[in-house]
Order: structure tokens, then C-alpha cells, then sequence
């Protein structure tokens, strides 16, 4: 793991190709769970200076690249997740 802030951060995810917002919510997670917080939607949203939907778009790509995996959700939306093993991500896929 290439730490740049915490424990669990990896300077890869600047290499990745994702969006800005998407990056940003990774630190955050990462943050989070270098704190101990679970890493929820619920917590994010604490700390998240966008709105509802670009939060959860951000973890959708995130999720997507597999750099973070849900573990459990409720019926209404609410997730925790778990940050991937950096031999996991994908890079984002670029529209031709």
C-alpha cells in the first residue's frame, strides 16, 4: 500500500482515471475508517459537502471499480462498506 494520509489511503487512486467527486469520497472513506467509523452512507453524509445523490453516485463508481464493497444495506438505501485490497480496483473504463 503506497500511504499518502492514513493507514488506509493508496496514492493510486489518483492513477485510477475516476471522476474528481468519486476520489473525494474515497479519502473520505478512508478517513473514516482510519477514525474507526464505519464507513456508511450515513457517516458520509455527515462530511460530504455535495448533495445525496452525487454521494451516492460517487460510491456507485467506486463500488464499480471495486475499491470499495458494500457490506450490508438496509431497505432504505443505507449501505456499509469496506475498503478493497488495492489488487482488487479497476481502473475506470473510458467512453471511446
Amino acid at each position: 500500500m503506497n500511504s499518502l494520509a492514513g493507514a488506509s489511503m493508496d496514492r493510486r487512486i489518483f492513477e485510477m482515471g475516476l471522476a474528481t467527486e468519486a476520489v473525494s469520497a474515497y479519502i473520505l472513506c478512508c478517513s473514516l475508517t482510519d477514525q474507526g467509523a464505519s464507513v456508511s452512507v450515513k457517516n458520509l453524509l455527515t462530511i460530504w459537502t455535495g448533495s445525496e445523490e452525487s454521494l451516492r453516485q460517487s460510491l456507485d463508481t467506486l463500488e464499480a471499480a471495486l475499491i470499495i464493497e458494500p457490506l450490508l444495506s438496509d431497505e432504505s438505501g443505507g449501505k456499509v462498506y469496506h475498503l478493497s485490497s488495492q489488487e482488487w480496483w479497476h481502473a475506470a473504463h473510458k467512453a471511446p
